[in-house]
């Protein structure tokens, strides 16, 4: 999940990598485990639907794009004007101390949408929204 964070709280992807960047620091990001990464509002949002209609069994939350790290990095570059030279691929052997973890952890969200009426927005446009947030912030 991604989104600003309103507390002093652990950053997520997208605020760790858009602190970075903006340092001038180079990231490495790893570009073979493959996600769908949520917008917090838009997480929110399901939530919301969720109590209203209080629907039962298990529901994936998540976003409309399948991408890995690497790519969730260059388009928070991208959005926000930064160096996207400083994005480094690299594969997720580079890191042998982490924890193992799925390649895929991608969610299939059709019953979010046609129970809930959430529809999962791109990354483009959660990091748009993103951006627009801080503007408004601003």
């Amino acid at each position: 999940m991604y989104g600003w964070n309103h507390m002093v709280t652990r950053p997520n992807p997208a605020t760790w990598v858009y602190e970075k960047l903006l340092r001038g620091e180079a990231v490495s990001m790893v570009n073979d485990v493959w996600e769908n990464p949520l917008y917090n509002i838009s997480c929110g949002h399901a939530l919301w639907a969720a109590i209203r209609k209080r629907p039962e069994g298990i529901f994936h939350l998540a976003g409309k794009n399948r991408v890995n790290r690497y790519q969730f990095a260059k388009e928070v570059a991208r959005t926000f004007g930064l160096d996207t030279t400083l994005v480094k691929a690299v594969s997720s052997k580079d890191f042998p101390g982490i924890a193992p973890r799925p390649r895929d952890t991608t969610f299939v969200t059709k019953r979010m949408e046609r129970e809930l009426g959430v529809k999962p927005l791109t990354l483009r446009e959660g990091l748009d929204a993103m951006k627009a947030a801080m503007s408004a912030r601003a």
